[in-house]
């Protein structure tokens, strides 16, 4: 099923039609049996994956270099659908058209090693609304799919992340991450993302969060005073304490402050330009200069790549089926595919998962005519065998193994299959 990504196959359906049938013995039910089965940890399959996605590349912290730092990373972004008919869909607002559209959010935790980005974890989100129906008419919540589902299967457990707050779900994310023993030095997160709770967890697992403050009501205390985020800035930007980094070409101010009890640092930035706002970076490593909480921070525009190089090849939350089961596992099969690329793109030093992904479905031309070959192979033996009276096995065995020429394409065979 993972294969199927890498091959461009879009759906169950269309595998058994393509020239890969040959290869998928078993009928289509059985595929959307697995696809569709509440039981399958596909949450825990993802994780392992990815885990084992880290061998063969050395993940060393250059101290020189802020891209090699591994992190976390948390994003979310828009699962756009057509159908009305699938199970929970409902409108969301897309903060890319300024609509609401129909479909879900996805909220992605990914991690960069240093060297390439693996996604770890992921859940789906709707958004209710004032009137919780989802933005939907009467008529369209009683055309959705429905699946009974018992409350301890995995299925019922995503259902259930459906309306949780997506900081909750992240913290559990990234829980699960360090259980498994993937080791982090930041939590790189938008500013939708930032609150007490999750500097409080980065804090407490003593891996240090580098985000965007929320430009809102909320109060920080520097020297006894609360201010806002606006207010505090203007106040510094009065006293003159603006200082200049010729390697960032930016202005920025660092200003150490106390919210909601936690010792943070506040670091504000701008560029020259006459006119230009000032933006702000907020970090839980007090001891971090703002020219390297600038440069880390930069990392998580990777997880915007990817989740185009997801959509583009892969057709990462595209799936068509009406079970949300369905669509869990859809997704996850789409981001361990990912992880594969991802991890040969590091090995082998590609250009981009664009280049590699093409190279792999040209390449992948190679045992569909093979196995054409060898068919026609096998006829001619079988022909043989019929015409000197004696079994095929005993036939092929001797072709095989005691005539020089046949050998010789037994090895061009398994050499071709090998280079795919």
């Amino acid at each position: 099923m993972i294969l199927t990504k890498l091959l461009q196959v879009e759906t169950v359906h269309q595998s058994k039609k393509s020239q890969w049938s040959i290869f998928i013995t078993m009928g289509k039910d059985v595929l959307y049996n697995v696809k569709n089965n509440p039981y399958i940890n596909w949450r825990g399959i993802l994780l392992d994956q990815a885990n084992q996605s880290m061998k063969g590349i050395s993940i060393e912290e250059d101290s020189r270099s802020q891209s090699s730092i591994p992190c976390f990373i948390l994003d979310d972004t828009d699962i756009p659908k057509r159908g009305k008919c699938i199970e929970w869909i409902g409108r969301i607002f897309s903060h890319v058209t300024h609509k609401h559209d129909l479909g879900f959010k996805s909220l992605n935790l990914a991690y960069w090693s240093g060297k390439h980005l693996l996604h770890l974890d992921f859940s789906f989100h709707v958004e209710m609304g004032k009137k919780k129906n989802q933005g939907m008419k009467k008529s369209e919540l009683k055309d959705r799919y429905k699946k009974e589902r018992k409350d301890n299967s995995m299925g019922a457990r995503r259902i259930e992340e459906l309306v949780k707050k997506k900081t909750d779900c992240a913290i559990k994310m990234i829980t699960r991450a360090l259980k498994k023993g993937i080791e982090s030095s930041y939590i790189l997160a938008d500013s939708w993302f930032f609150n007490s709770a999750l500097a409080a967890f980065a804090i407490d697992k003593k891996v240090h969060l580098i985000s965007r403050p929320k430009f809102n009501n909320w109060k920080y205390k520097y020297n006894g005073k609360l201010y806002t985020i606006g207010e505090l800035i203007r106040k510094k930007n009065r006293n003159k304490e603006v200082k200049w980094n010729r390697h960032l070409r930016l202005k920025f101010i660092k200003v150490p402050v106390e919210f909601q009890g936690l010792q943070i640092t506040l670091i504000y930035y701008k560029s020259k330009k006459r006119g230009s706002d000032w933006k702000s970076l907020v970090t839980t490593d007090n001891t971090l200069s703002a020219q390297k909480a600038f440069k880390i921070y930069q990392t998580r525009w990777s997880i915007e790549n990817s989740y185009k190089e997801l959509k583009q090849h892969l057709r990462y939350g595209k799936c068509m089926s009406r079970d949300f089961d369905g669509q869990i596992s859809d997704a996850t099969q789409c981001l361990m595919a990912y992880n594969i690329l991802s991890q040969q793109k590091a090995i082998n030093q590609h250009q981009s998962i664009g280049i590699l992904f093409d190279k792999i479905s040209k390449q992948w031309l190679k045992p569909t005519m093979m196995q054409k070959f060898w068919k026609e192979f096998y006829d001619i033996i079988k022909k043989i065998a019929e015409d000197i009276g004696t079994e095929i096995d005993i036939l092929i065995d001797l072709a095989i193994n005691q005539s020089s020429f046949l050998l010789q394409l037994s090895k061009l065979n398994l050499i071709a299959t090998t280079e795919t």
